[in-house]
């Protein structure tokens, strides 16, 4: 599968159970990618800001994550990093759950899917499985595996259906020409 290169800015309204807004700045620098951006929104009476910086390398692998979060409750912040053998680290401890994960896939932002898909080499009917790093917004951080197959790609839309039992997601992405959320139904719609 061959996508494009990033816009200069992505933006989706978030939908479903949460009410909000994610706006990410792409930005690459000859094969290093970062992707920086903040959702803000409203779930179950909660307001909640989550703002990311992930750096991924040639391969689109995560190299290193930081994650603020800010809410009613207070704020944090952590930091996940991938060493060249794989091994992960959360603020600095190693997290050996987590050894072998290739991404970071943050709650509430529609961007985190670009990753995988930005690897997805198959053709149409073929699977991909993905473990993640998955970081919630209270900043825990789980292992949890997604299953990615490209049903379907043209010039410019990309369709592939994804899962994530452990988190109750099962449905189908649309992406464009670079491997960018357009609609993610009842999680995220892009505007901008």
């Amino acid at each position: 599968m061959r996508l494009g290169a990033l816009p200069s800015q992505a933006c989706w309204r978030l939908e479903g159970s949460r009410d909000g807004f994610e706006v990410c700045w792409p930005v690459s620098i000859g094969a290093i990618h970062r992707l920086r951006g903040a959702s803000t929104g409203v779930q179950d009476g909660d307001g909640w800001t989550i703002s990311y910086d992930v750096e991924v390398g040639p391969d689109w692998r995560t190299r290193v994550a930081q994650v603020q979060v800010a809410g009613r409750d207070g704020s944090g912040e952590l930091l996940l990093e991938r060493d060249t053998d794989h091994r992960w680290s959360l603020d600095g401890v190693h997290r050996g759950d987590l050894d072998g994960v290739l991404d970071v896939h943050l709650d509430a932002s529609a961007v985190s899917h670009t990753l995988p898909v930005r690897r997805l080499d198959l053709a149409p009917g073929a699977r991909m499985q993905v473990d993640v790093a998955h970081v919630r917004r209270d900043l825990r951080v789980q292992r949890v595996t997604w299953t990615y197959e490209l049903v379907t790609q043209t010039d410019d839309v990309v369709v592939v259906s994804c899962a994530a039992p452990d988190l109750g997601v099962d449905g189908t992405l649309t992406l464009d020409a670079a491997g960018l959320v357009t609609d993610h139904p009842d999680r995220a719609t892009r505007v901008g």
